[in-house]
């Protein structure tokens, strides 16, 4: 799985570099979670506005039933978004640490992507869109994060003095 990561990590290093850097300059003002849960949403609400059905036939309890799919998986993968970041990042801390209480964090990478590919499928299959998205925006996650990190330790040791 991180050849997967890595694979992502450089394809994708072109866009993630510029995002990262702006993220790491004193021109933002909140934490950056804060800017990854926002395009999260972003992404997860246009999907759902774009492939739910019109409201004018929600009084059909099939397309009412299709319509609460979708909005209620925008919910549930930001929802999920949120709290596998924050062990996504408990992660990171251990493996920067180089002591860790917890001797498996170091698969947590490979079970994030392996569960994310599992859920696309199954995601396809059911024809829950924003869920679709949100699968490839966790497949795409750890890149970013690879990305992020690298970026933030080499624009600081390049400003410190």
């Amino acid at each position: 799985m991180e050849a997967l990561t890595n694979f992502f990590a450089k394809a994708l290093g072109p866009i993630f570099r510029p995002v990262s850097w702006w993220l790491v300059s004193e021109r933002r003002t909140r934490p950056t979670w804060h800017y990854e849960t926002a395009f999260v949403a972003l992404v997860l609400i246009s999907v759902a506005a774009l492939t739910s059905p019109a409201i004018s036939e929600l009084s059909d309890m099939l397309v009412l039933k299709e319509f609460l799919i979708i909005w209620i998986s925008v919910g549930a993968v930001l929802g999920s978004f949120l709290h596998a970041k924050v062990g996504y990042r408990m992660s990171e801390a251990m493996e920067a640490n180089k002591v860790s209480s917890v001797y498996c964090y170091e698969w947590a990478g490979r079970y994030w992507v392996s569960k994310e590919i599992l859920w696309l499928i199954v995601f396809l299959l059911s024809g829950a869109y924003p869920a679709i998205a949100g699968t490839i925006i966790f497949i795409l996650y750890p890149a970013w994060r690879n990305v992020h990190i690298q970026e933030r330790e080499r624009i600081r040791k390049s400003t410190s003095p």
